[in-house]
């Protein structure tokens, strides 16, 4: 497994999966010991918390979002999507990690995935 997050730009794993991997005392230790493995930047999803955001210089934890939950399954998924989107747009990681947050959220109050995942419009309405 350290080979391919040797290999990895970007590397998504909740918080629980980060902690597994390298140990440490919570997500932050965690971020830092698998950018010095070789990603440029860590996400660690927090569920309802939010998000931390790593990269070798930077190290930002974006709040989530309140909303009421219907059914999880998809949230992250959308997270992921909307980070890679907000990454492929050059958003800074304070904003791209609000949008994450945001697809996350705006998922989680919906039933059903796939095409019942939250379009942009959507997810831009839970950011204003």
């Amino acid at each position: 497994m350290s080979h391919a997050i040797a290999l990895s730009d970007t590397l998504l794993l909740t918080g629980e999966e980060a902690v597994a991997v390298v140990g440490g005392l919570g997500p932050a230790c965690a971020a830092q010991g698998l950018l010095a493995c070789g990603p440029t930047l860590v996400v660690i999803k927090l569920g309802q918390a939010g998000c931390l955001l790593a990269t070798r210089t930077e190290q930002i934890r974006v709040a989530g979002f309140t909303v009421e939950v219907a059914d999880t399954t998809g949230a992250g998924d959308a997270f992921d999507a909307a980070l890679v989107y907000g990454r492929l747009h050059g958003r800074p990681l304070q904003q791209t990690g609000q949008l994450a947050n945001a697809a996350g959220a705006t998922a989680v109050a919906k039933v059903g995935t796939g095409t019942r995942l939250p379009g942009k419009a959507e997810i831009f309405e839970l950011l204003k």
